[in-house]
């Protein structure tokens, strides 16, 4: 797969002024679709209101859809940096330890905030402190977890599973049938906060 390295994102000024509108637009999105708050988070794992996941799958299916004709007509480049498996791997896990204990995910929690719940500034300090952390101990993580062999080649592997097809469609297609899934599920109906 040929990644450029040419930036996603606008530069200077433009570049600042789309990421105001895209912050305050998906903000927008998240506190009117009541996916910003914990209680919506907390009644989707109690599966009371599928909510949260239909929000997200439904934002996977157009915005993929989306960025696949933007990259096509060249509105935007793929800029597709270095992973390591295993810092996602134990990334994942931390940002899901959190979700548990706080019932926010970083995305929400920022929404929260700025919505004006006090009980998200707690999380959004947290996420600063563990930006600091990561700064801290980046030397670590780059002499052991950046270097800990992958299990299997995937980045070698995913565009295999999808050979002779349209990726971006495959993945709005499954972003859209959970969608469905979630919208037709029968649920018992959680309140909104």
């Amino acid at each position: 797969m040929n990644y450029l390295h040419e930036p996603l994102a606008l530069t200077g000024t433009q570049g600042l002024i789309a990421a105001v509108l895209l912050g305050v637009a998906t903000g927008f999105v998240l506190v009117k679709s009541q996916v910003a708050f914990r209680k919506t988070i907390i009644d989707q794992f109690q599966m009371k209101d599928c909510t949260f996941f239909k929000m997200i799958f439904a934002t996977l299916a157009v915005g993929i859809i989306l960025f696949h004709f933007a990259e096509k007509t060249g509105m935007v480049r793929v800029n597709a940096g270095q992973t390591f498996f295993w810092a996602a791997e134990i990334g994942g896990i931390i940002c899901a330890l959190g979700v548990a204990l706080c019932g926010l995910f970083p995305s929400t929690a920022i929404a929260s905030v700025g919505s004006g719940r006090i009980y998200a500034i707690w999380v959004f300090a947290g996420m600063i402190a563990a930006i600091s952390v990561i700064q801290f101990i980046k030397d670590f993580l780059s002499k052991t977890v950046y270097n800990w062999p992958a299990p299997f080649t995937y980045q070698e592997f995913l565009p295999d599973l999808f050979s002779n097809s349209n990726f971006y469609l495959w993945a709005a297609g499954i972003a859209a049938i959970l969608y469905l899934f979630f919208e037709f599920m029968p649920t018992s109906g959680g309140e909104k906060e």
